[in-house]
């Protein structure tokens, strides 16, 4: 009877012990290392406690502070400012329009496309004229319209077509995504405080609606280094595809499906272009290019998946190592594809 008291004792503190010391290393990492630009990093970076963490921590003694070319917007989070002129950000110039829409064009005429995404789409570290939607324009003679925002997940990027799609009326609607979209749809932060879809009583509803602003979000209860770990914990079995699985494929099938439906409705060409992850590590996330790519097939979307146009070692040559995103000749080369794909499906001359 003692003995087996004394081995359940012992298993105890081995299990605490163990806690302990991935504790100690998980928060060392994110000191010695800040952002990563790297597999490891993104798995660090994943849960929205982290990112609750972050934010708070960075703001204890500074000002409140966006990136410097963000707006708070209460439906999507963060918008880029109106007006921007020649602002310089990760090395690039970067201007906008008095609706926030990156570039210095004021009307849009005639036949049109329009690109939503992330900051692969939004051009990260390469000028105006450098950015897929820039480099299509000039291939297509199109005029392109740059919706882009850093850090956006598929379902802000689906809250922006919602607002933008009758405005401009394009006959190609182009997606930029990534892997990553996937899980910022399941986070209500990240860079600042954003909308969220959730499943309540077995319907979809949008939460976090109006998306509070980031002063508000210095309130509240402390964050415990504790649950930031656990939370972490957390979100390895969800990044891994072994818990919350399905929650999420529903969640994200759905905002796809409203996204062709706004698109077919608005008779509208819809493109998808995938990007996986090049910095990927050990036992890579795949089910969600999976997820992805067999999504574009059973609703015969039309879309280019990067890795499997251009190869991973081709891909990863593609990119630029200080901004961990496509180079300018990387985004001249993926819109080159982008207008072989539409010229194929006769949809370009």
């Amino acid at each position: 009877m003692i003995a087996d008291i004394v081995q359940i004792i012992y298993g105890f503190l081995l299990i605490l012990l163990l806690f302990l010391i991935l504790k100690i290393v998980y928060f060392s990492l994110i000191k010695l290392a800040g952002e990563f630009k790297s597999f490891v990093g993104v798995i660090i970076e994943g849960s929205e406690y982290y990112w609750k963490w972050r934010w708070k921590s960075a703001h204890k003694k500074a000002k409140i502070e966006y990136r410097k070319i963000d707006n708070h917007h209460a439906g999507r989070a963060w918008t880029l400012i109106p007006n921007l002129r020649d602002k310089l950000h990760y090395g690039a110039v970067i201007n906008s329009n008095s609706d926030g829409v990156r570039g210095s064009r004021e009307k849009y005429s005639g036949k049109k496309a329009v690109f939503y995404g992330d900051s692969f789409c939004f051009g990260e570290g390469v000028d105006d004229d450098e950015t897929i939607p820039a480099f299509f324009e000039k291939k297509s003679n199109i005029q392109s319209v740059n919706l882009g925002v850093h850090g956006y997940g598929i379902d802000q990027q689906y809250l922006y077509l919602k607002e933008t799609l009758s405005k401009y009326k394009p006959a190609l609607t182009c997606f930029i995504i990534c892997d990553n979209n996937f899980r910022r749809n399941f986070m209500d932060f990240r860079d600042y405080a954003k909308p969220k879809f959730i499943i309540k009583n077995n319907k979809i509803v949008l939460t976090n609606i109006p998306v509070p602003k980031p002063e508000d979000c210095l309130k509240g209860q402390k964050i415990s280094r504790d649950k930031i770990f656990l939370e972490f914990i957390k979100h390895l079995l969800i990044y891994y595809g072994l818990a919350g699985r399905k929650k999420r494929v529903k969640i994200c099938d759905y905002i796809l499906d409203r996204i062709k439906e706004s698109a077919d409705k608005a008779n509208s060409e819809l493109v998808f272009i995938y990007m996986s992850d090049v910095r990927r590590g050990f036992w890579y996330k795949s089910y969600i290019d999976r997820y992805f790519i067999n999504y574009f097939k059973k609703r015969k979307i039309k879309y280019l998946y990067l890795e499997e146009i251009f190869g991973r070692e081709k891909l990863k040559s593609m990119f630029d190592s200080l901004t961990g995103h496509l180079s300018a000749e990387g985004n001249k080369l993926v819109s080159d594809k982008l207008s072989e794909l539409l010229k194929s499906r006769g949809i370009l001359k």
